[in-house]
């Protein structure tokens, strides 16, 4: 089975941070880690960082399953709003107008995100995140173009955020505000003593810059805003280079301030991280990657102006090709039958043209029956045979004389007791019988001529009978069954 992994971008307007993360049991494995950057020159056509990405990609033989990408935050804005609602899928609904209005921006040009820091009884307190659709549509054409479709386009900071939340405990325990300075950003992040997420800010900065004076207004800005409810006590501060002094920050903040290592913090390789240029964009692009196996809703721009359809175009060819084979399966079964069929009625056809040829030849001549199965007329025809044998018929097929007289004797003693029967005459011929005689009443008679009827071979062809001298005399002629 093919191993999953996942490509989180932090894509910034001149450069961009690329991390290969691939799930193992508790956490995840960094596979690889590499940063590309374009200067922008109109003398010459220069690649675009989608380019150089994918170009790398191929070098390094990295074929992801899913990709994020994160925004630089000089991309996007950040606001701070409140929404009347506490369900996350009533605040989608409705926080594009409520942005509109607060942004005072038309709303069609902008794709809005947004996370909820807090809620109350009057509803939520949002984070608000807000970019330009034309920027955002440029940015995914370039990655499409070069076969990078990404799942998620969010914030930088809410990727950083993330890999702050899954990689320190202090960060997890509310107890410690995290700093984290890229080479032109600061990201301040507060973190949040409920099920909501991170407060997080975002704000440039320049290499001439106090970073002390920096951190301790905003710091002192954030903690007077929290209240002395909350239980921070810690700072942690992370940077790639010097410029900030724990001690003095300490003494100005009243936190205990310490310095920490992002890519220490991720367990991950010194050697995977030779290309990879800065630690915060290190940070940002893994927390991208991580967000792709997170089951809580996304911070997602492209959610708005351009939903990722890559895993339904996927079923949807999976479902084509599912039908194609289907059916050449069935055609496949089809001809399979079709031709068992031919098969069977050609054996069929040999069969019924040696039957006829076997029944013509034992009947002489005569065709198959329509109405009754060839062999119940062969039985009977070997009945009439061996009736001819016996002396029962002629083999004209009339019945024989003596089979008739002992029809007729055996009829006469089958006749109920209760018929006074007297016999004058019984004229015979190889046709028929013509039985004279008396009864003591009608009924008599009748029981006769019903009894004669009765008998398997013989039957009634005419009758006449008269009463005289107190007795019912009758004149029967009795012809065989076969008789027409």
């Amino acid at each position: 089975m093919e191993r999953k992994n996942y490509l989180g971008i932090y894509f910034s307007q001149i450069s961009a941070t690329v991390v290969l993360l691939s799930p193992r049991t508790g956490g995840y494995h960094l596979d690889c880690c590499f940063s590309k950057s374009v200067q922008t020159d109109e003398q010459q056509d220069v690649p675009s960082l989608a380019a150089l990405i994918t170009e790398d990609c191929a070098q390094r033989s990295v074929n992801p399953s899913d990709i994020a990408v994160a925004l630089d935050c000089v991309m996007f804005t950040q606001h701070s709003m409140h929404s009347e609602f506490k369900d996350h899928r009533q605040i989608a609904q409705t926080i594009k107008y409520d942005a509109e209005e607060a942004i005072s921006v038309d709303s069609s040009d902008l794709a809005v995100s947004f996370e909820i820091i807090g809620s109350n009884e009057s509803g939520s307190q949002l984070t608000v995140y807000a970019a330009r659709k034309k920027l955002l549509s440029e940015i995914l054409t370039d990655l499409q173009n070069n076969n990078l479709d990404p799942v998620v386009i969010e914030p930088d900071v809410a990727s950083l955020s993330r890999f702050t939340h899954n990689h320190f405990e202090e960060f997890r325990d509310s107890t410690a505000i995290f700093a984290v300075f890229s080479e032109r950003c600061c990201y301040l992040m507060i973190p949040s003593k409920t099920q909501h997420a991170a407060k997080s800010r975002a704000f440039l900065i320049s290499p001439s810059q106090n970073k002390n004076q920096l951190l301790t207004r905003e710091i002192l800005l954030t903690l007077a805003a929290a209240g002395p409810g909350e239980s921070i006590s810690k700072l942690r501060i992370a940077q790639n280079g010097d410029g900030v002094d724990c001690e003095q920050l300490s003494r100005n903040t009243g936190l205990e301030t310490k310095m920490v290592r992002l890519t220490e913090a991720a367990n991950a390789d010194p050697g995977e991280l030779i290309d990879c240029k800065d630690s915060a964009g290190f940070a940002i692009a893994y927390g991208a990657a991580a967000g792709l196996l997170s089951k809580t809703p996304k911070v997602d721009f492209r959610e708005d102006f351009s939903p990722y359809l890559g895993k339904k175009l996927l079923i949807e060819k999976s479902l084509k090709l599912l039908s194609v084979t289907v059916t050449v399966l069935l055609l496949t079964v089809g001809l399979y039958m079709q031709l068992r069929l031919f098969k069977t009625n050609q054996y069929i056809s040999r069969l019924r043209g040696k039957l006829l040829h076997q029944y013509s030849s034992v009947m002489l001549g005569e065709k198959l029956p329509k109405k009754e199965q060839p062999t119940s007329k062969i039985k009977r025809e070997l009945v009439r045979i061996q009736k001819i044998k016996a002396g029962q018929i002629t083999a004209e097929g009339e019945e024989s004389v003596s089979a008739l007289l002992s029809y007729i004797l055996e009829t006469l003693n089958n006749t109920p007791k209760t018929v006074n029967l007297n016999i004058d005459s019984i004229s015979i011929s190889p046709k028929n019988i013509t039985i004279s005689g008396d009864t003591n009443i009608r009924q008599s008679t009748i029981k006769l001529i019903r009894t004669v009827d009765e008998h398997s071979s013989l039957k009634t062809s005419r009758f006449n009978y008269e009463q005289k001298n107190n007795r019912d005399e009758f004149h029967l002629t009795v012809i065989p069954t076969s008789e027409k």
